[in-house]
């Protein structure tokens, strides 16, 4: 498994938890896998401060931090506060994500 079979994989599971709200919120995040372990391939997700989604374009601020197992099975999505990896839908639970917008996409993934 590469870093770039991971992302679109990761953006997808991110899409059908409602994660980032509404499309025009999704086009503004880009994705950057940094590191592939044996097990894990680490991501970033930024925002994208382009002239179409604003912010300062000098600036390219990390907005969360996931793992994607080598088999494309399991996510984690790293819990900063508190310093852990936990299951990607412990996000939600942190905050509200929006009503997942892709037909037949569940909070829970699939």
């Amino acid at each position: 498994m590469t870093h770039s079979e991971a992302i679109p994989v990761l953006a997808r599971r991110l899409d059908d938890l409602g994660a980032y709200g509404n499309p025009v919120n999704r086009q503004c995040l880009a994705y950057v896998a940094w590191r592939c372990a044996p097990e894990w391939i680490d991501v970033d997700v930024h925002e994208d401060h382009r002239t179409s989604c604003g912010g300062d374009p000098a600036s390219f601020p990390v907005v969360d931090h996931f793992r994607v197992s080598q088999d494309l099975k399991a996510f984690q999505w790293y819990d900063l506060p508190n310093d852990q990896h936990l299951p990607l839908e412990k996000l939600c639970e942190q905050r509200q994500c929006a009503v997942p917008t892709r037909p037949g996409a569940t909070r829970t993934g699939g």
